[in-house]
């Protein structure tokens, strides 16, 4: 197995500052997660536990970093030109490549924060004051 690194980085720091999760391999094929700093452990967890998830399917279903990384760029590049999306995230848009991998680990997500008593939209109030 490759060495996994999961950092609480500050939200300035993250690649996209519209995402509080990233992952990417480094040079060395050590797997990194990035997670913003949201002063709350389980929230970190939870995006940590969401980025894992994704990006444990992307890798076998062949879908390269390179792929997700740019179709962000582009999602949120299109939200800067105010082009009107249907969904708040790049990973719920219909065109993600990524799509059902995304979805599946926001449903594990979802399924952590009702086992631990977090309420979901609190827990997305949280992420979008790091990522706005």
């Amino acid at each position: 197995m490759k060495r996994i690194i999961i950092d609480v980085i500050p939200a300035e720091d993250q690649r996209l500052k519209e995402n509080c999760g990233d992952y990417f391999y480094d040079s060395e094929g050590v797997l990194h997660i990035l997670v913003s700093d949201m002063g709350n452990f389980l929230y970190e967890r939870m995006v940590a536990i969401h980025e894992l998830i994704e990006q444990t399917m992307t890798e076998f279903k062949g879908i390269s970093e390179a792929e997700i990384q740019a179709f962000d760029e582009l999602y949120y590049k299109e939200e800067d030109n105010r082009v009107v999306h249907l969904t708040k995230e790049a990973g719920w848009d219909i065109r993600a490549p990524y799509r059902l991998e995304h979805g599946i680990a926001e449903n594990t997500e979802r399924q952590i924060a009702l086992h631990c008593g977090v309420i979901w939209e609190e827990y997305e109030q949280a992420i979008d004051l790091v990522t706005t």
